[in-house]
């Protein structure tokens, strides 16, 4: 074999392994997503108390992530207002967040949900969909 088809393959096995290695995505258990539904129902029931607020939630462990997601959607008692929550609840740190009242403030990962028109069903929907990736990974 010649020294440039060596150079060849050696950069190509290089490629493929730093390409393999990329991906930090752990295989997901049932007891992965068991654990962060108990987290989660734990973070809901402190964070989003019934006296405060009337919401439901959905948990989900992101592999590609490696966090444990919220998304919480409710009402809150003393505005009325429609808010919804993405948060990697380890962290206490927001992914996204969206309140539709009197005003609309919606963002998910630094992106802004509203649409031209503003009408609350096409930025909650807008505001589902930039929220997905984080619940489906």
């Amino acid at each position: 074999m010649s020294v440039t088809k060596k150079i060849t393959v050696v950069a190509i096995s290089i490629l493929l392994a730093s390409v393999v290695g990329c991906t930090n995505a752990k295989k997901v258990t049932p007891e992965m997503q068991e654990e962060c539904g108990k987290a989660a129902a734990a973070y809901f029931a402190d964070k989003f108390p019934e006296s405060a607020y009337y919401g439901r939630y959905d948990s989900h462990y992101n592999s590609k992530e490696d966090k444990c997601f919220i998304k919480v959607y409710g009402v809150a008692k003393t505005s009325a207002a429609i808010e919804l929550h993405l948060i990697d609840i380890n962290e206490n740190k927001s992914f996204g967040y969206c309140s539709i009242g009197s005003s609309i403030v919606c963002e998910v990962a630094g992106k802004k949900c509203e649409s031209g028109d503003k009408k609350p069903f096409q930025v909650q929907a807008r505001w589902n969909a930039l929220a997905k990736k984080y619940m489906e990974e």
